[in-house]
Order: C-alpha cells, then structure tokens, then sequence
C-alpha cells in the first residue's frame, strides 16, 4: 500500500484544480470511486498517484484502484463515494 501525506495530498489537488476540468486526463478519470473533497469529485488512484510523485519524485511502480488507493485516502480524513458513477463531473458540496 502506497503511504503519502496529507500535504501531498493537498498539493495533488491543488494541481487538479489548477488545471480545471483538464486536470485529470481522460483516461485518468474514476469510473466506480470518488474522492469527495472541496465541493468536488476527484479520481482516488489519480490523486494517490499525484501526491505520490508529489512526495518521492517518482510515480509508483504498482498502483491498482479500489481498496489499494482508496484506504490510504480514507487513513488520511477523506471521503470517498462508492459507486458514484460520475466520471469525475459531479460538482457539489456534501
């Protein structure tokens, strides 16, 4: 299991969020999970990946969605929304 920090995290979103909507590329976006934070929706294993770059300068050399890149997530405060279905699009505040 990828371990990050909460700054990375932060950070990852930051970056997301710089970018607008093109910050995730398509073939990045979530299908079933979502990271539920800042009124918006966020790909889980997209964000881990990001934050873990982020943190060590590298990408992960294994990194699989569902339990794997959700759980450090959850460890961390965050939200995540299970069969969402949203692609990412959802725009709300919880």
């Amino acid at each position: 299991m990828i371990a990050v920090a909460k700054e990375n995290v932060e950070k990852a979103l930051d970056e997301i969020d710089s970018n607008g909507f093109l910050g995730v590329p398509r073939k990045r976006k979530s299908t079933i999970h979502c990271l539920d934070t800042r009124g918006r929706h966020y790909p889980p294993k997209y964000v881990l990946m990001r934050a873990h770059i982020i943190q060590t300068g590298t990408k992960p050399e294994r990194l699989f969605g569902g339990p794997p890149s959700n759980d450090p997530l959850r460890n961390l405060g965050y939200v995540i929304r299970e069969h969402c279905g949203c692609g990412n699009t959802c725009n709300f505040s919880s």
